[in-house]
C-alpha cells in the first residue's frame, strides 16, 4: 500500500500555525493604564448583572466530517440533518443558559434520512 507523504515544509507551516495561533491569542493587552479606573456615563450604559434577563433566538446547527480516500480518488462526507431551531435563554450575572428545540418537520427530509429528533443545551460564561 503506498501512503502519502507529508513533506517538511508542510508539517513545518502546520506547527508554525498553531504556534501562533496559541501564542497570539492568549497574550494580555491592556487598553487602558492599569491604575485607571473605566469611567463611562450611566445615562447610557448600565449594569444588568443583578437582574434574571430572558431572550429568545433562533440557530442552525450544522457539522460534517469530511474523510478522502486518495487512491481511489473518493471522498466520503458525514453530515448532520441541520435544522432550523428555536429557543429560550435565560442570563443572570455571569452565567448564560439556553434551551433550543426543533419544532419544524420536513416530509422529504425524513423519508430521505430517517426521523430524527434534537435538544440543544448551552451554558455561557461571560466575563467582564
Amino acid at each position: 500500500m503506498n501512503t502519502p507523504q507529508i513533506s517538511n515544509l508542510s508539517r513545518f507551516s502546520s506547527w508554525f500555525l498553531l504556534l501562533f495561533v496559541l501564542f497570539t491569542g492568549t497574550q494580555k493587552v491592556n487598553a487602558q493604564e492599569p491604575f485607571l479606573k473605566n469611567i463611562y456615563d450611566t445615562n447610557y450604559i448600565c449594569s444588568y448583572t443583578e437582574e434574571l434577563t430572558a431572550r429568545t433566538f433562533s440557530s442552525i446547527s450544522f457539522a460534517s466530517i469530511s474523510v478522502q480516500d486518495q487512491e481511489l480518488d473518493k471522498d466520503l462526507k458525514y453530515g448532520i440533518n441541520s435544522k432550523l431551531s428555536f429557543g429560550l435563554g435565560f442570563n443572570y450575572s455571569v452565567i448564560g443558559i439556553n434551551l433550543g428545540f426543533s419544532p419544524l418537520r420536513n416530509s422529504v427530509s425524513n423519508e430521505k434520512y430517517g426521523k430524527t429528533k434534537s435538544f440543544d443545551f448551552r451554558m455561557n460564561l461571560y466575563g467582564r
